[in-house]
C-alpha cells in the first residue's frame, strides 16, 4: 500500500443513511460525518422496497442543513451523473 487505508476507503466506498441509528447526542454525528467525508460520500437510502414503521427521511432531521441537500440528492448526482436519467 502506498497510502493509508483511509485514503483507499474514501476513494472507493460510499456510505448510506440506512440503517443509521439515532445518535444519543447529535453532536456525535459531526465526528462520524468527518470520518466518512459525508459531504461527498454519504447517500440517502430509504430501504425500499421494505417498509419500516419509521419514515426513512426522519433520520435526516438531526443532519446539518447544509449536508441534508447533499445527502438527499447532490452526492447521488455526482456519483451516478447522467445514469439517474
Amino acid at each position: 500500500m502506498k497510502r493509508p487505508p483511509r485514503a483507499y476507503i474514501l476513494e472507493h466506498f460510499y456510505s448510506t443513511t440506512y440503517p443509521l441509528e439515532a445518535a444519543p447526542d447529535p453532536a456525535h454525528f459531526d465526528q462520524i460525518f468527518a470520518m466518512i467525508d459525508a459531504e461527498h460520500r454519504l447517500l440517502f437510502a430509504g430501504n425500499y422496497p421494505h417498509w419500516e414503521a419509521d419514515d426513512p427521511a426522519e433520520m435526516l432531521n438531526d443532519f446539518p442543513t447544509a449536508l441534508r441537500q447533499r445527502v438527499l440528492a447532490d452526492n447521488a448526482r455526482a456519483l451516478y451523473g447522467y445514469r439517474l436519467g
